[in-house]
């Protein structure tokens, strides 16, 4: 993807040692749009007791939707900011993450983080899965594939992130339907 130091777009970028949360409060604070999903989940504590917690779905990553020059001038704020490695064009350039490709991703992590598997983008064949969209619900109109994959009994809607990852989710055949090949 070309890209103008002046466009906006989502990058991803990295926020090490279990400081994504930080990251987000501080961009949330001075108005940045960001995004870290995070998921629910609850562990017994000291006293035996459970606790109820909201962890980062992916560790160490954060969402930021910027222009490149404004994401320079924010790394200079918050010195552990670091721009995601990318991988598919040799380690040159940040990684950007489409909008639409995001707005799907934003909205199913929503609506089904604690029912999430993630892959590597090498790990699931999109070519096997049947074209779907969903009807319905929160997530009316998204499309996406839909497909048996490692780890599951159950077929999930599977949706690829910029070749960073892919997130496969667990969501009711009621609202799923098959895009017919034209």
């Amino acid at each position: 993807m070309k890209f103008e130091d002046r466009s906006v777009a989502w990058f991803v970028m990295r926020a090490p040692f279990s400081r994504e949360l930080k990251a987000k409060n501080f961009m949330d604070e001075n108005g940045i749009v960001c995004y870290v999903p995070v998921v629910s989940s609850s562990k017994t504590g000291i006293s035996g007791k459970r606790v109820e917690m909201t962890k980062p779905l992916l560790g160490s990553i954060v969402f930021v939707r910027s222009t490149r020059t404004e994401l320079q001038e924010l790394k200079e704020q918050i010195p552990f900011l670091q721009y995601y490695p990318n991988k598919v064009n040799g380690g040159k350039g940040p990684v950007i993450v489409p909008d639409d490709a995001m707005d799907r991703f934003i909205r199913l992590t929503e609506t089904y983080s604690n029912k999430v598997l993630l892959f590597a983008p090498d790990e699931v064949n999109l070519a096997k899965g049947e074209l779907v969209t969903i009807r319905g619900g929160v997530c009316d109109g998204l499309c996406g594939h839909f497909m048996k994959v490692k780890g599951s009994r159950n077929k999930r809607f599977v949706v690829s992130v910029s070749n960073l990852f892919t997130a496969a989710f667990l969501v009711e055949c009621d609202y799923v339907e098959k895009v017919e090949k034209q």
